[in-house]
């Protein structure tokens, strides 16, 4: 008989992954946007416009998968799994804030 993360686990994977994402492009974007800054001073062009789509593009990515983990549902009790309510929410829970159903 499977367990229940086992039983869960398509699902908890989905939101893990979201999750996962949404923090590798919130910290990789200003380190992107920084090389570009050097690269243009090294070749003395103007990469501005580079720079400013590589942030609108890395931001705006983070901010797509941190609405899309933050509101995603817990496969066991069908609630929000990071939000307890419209203000009380916790991006960096590793369990569910209803039901405690492990993240990992």
């Amino acid at each position: 008989m499977p367990t229940e993360f086992e039983t869960y686990s398509a699902e908890l994977a989905i939101i893990r992954r979201d999750r996962r994402r949404s923090f590798l492009l919130l910290f990789v974007t200003p380190l992107a946007a920084f090389l570009t800054e050097i690269a243009s001073g090294l070749s003395r062009t103007n990469l501005q416009w580079v720079m400013a789509v590589l942030l609108l593009a890395g931001f705006g990515g983070a901010f797509a998968y941190g609405v899309k983990f933050s509101w995603s549902r817990c496969p066991r009790c069908r609630n929000q799994f990071f939000m307890k309510g419209i203000l009380r929410s916790n991006g960096f829970a590793r369990k569910c804030v209803h039901c405690g159903l492990p993240l990992s």
